[in-house]
């Protein structure tokens, strides 16, 4: 079950434990690889193809076919009279066990916390994904979008986030038309103090 909160920036996502664990997973690369990736000015212009590790860092300020959009243009768009509500997406990664954490001790990620209504898939924003796990999520938006490749799709992670690049420039691939990078993300979104809601990860099946 969902719980609604009404959070400050100090009081949410914006802890120092609950970052530092999310940083590990976006700054390493997708689990079990090994990648060196140029240094960042070489993406002050969008790259071809994906971001494949070092996921916290300057990201392109837009991606093509897609529409950017801040915090102040995303609350407009959520409460904006139209026949399709956008979809929401969070594609941050899981946190990850602190390094040194002692083995006697239970280890519990943070609450993850996220736009009300959004849906939590932390795997698909990597360079690269596991097939099967690319499947599920492409049934999983066929789903939810009723087949729609003009159903608007908002995707979001956190500020200076390949993750959420990724995840948008994939949803692109696969034919969908009307996708909204949220490149704010979390910390923007807590900043405005905007409610937020505790979620675990969708199933992707």
């Amino acid at each position: 079950m969902s719980i609604l909160l009404a959070l400050s920036p100090v009081k949410s996502f914006s802890s120092h434990a609950q970052q530092h664990n999310h940083d590990d997973a976006l700054t390493s690369g997708a689990a079990g690889q090994h990648i060196n990736v140029a240094n960042d000015a070489v993406y002050s212009d969008q790259p071809i193809g994906f971001r494949l590790a070092d996921y916290r860092a300057p990201v392109p300020k837009s991606l093509t076919g897609a529409t950017t959009i801040n915090t102040t243009k995303l609350e407009a768009l959520l409460v904006k009279k139209q026949a399709m509500r956008p979809l929401l997406i969070d594609v941050l990664p899981k946190s990850k066990k602190p390094a040194g954490w002692p083995q006697e001790q239970v280890w519990l990620p943070e609450p993850h916390l996220t736009i009300p209504s959004a849906y939590w898939l932390p795997e698909i924003g990597f360079g690269t994904i596991n097939e099967m796990v690319e499947i599920a999520y492409k049934k999983f938006m066929q789903a939810m979008t009723q087949n729609n490749l003009n159903y608007p799709v908002v995707v979001f992670c956190r500020e200076n986030c390949w993750i959420s690049w990724n995840a948008a420039k994939r949803l692109l691939q696969y034919g969908y038309r009307q996708i909204y990078w949220y490149s704010d993300g979390m910390d923007g979104w807590i900043r405005n103090l905007n409610d937020t809601e505790v979620v675990e990860p969708e199933k992707l099946e």
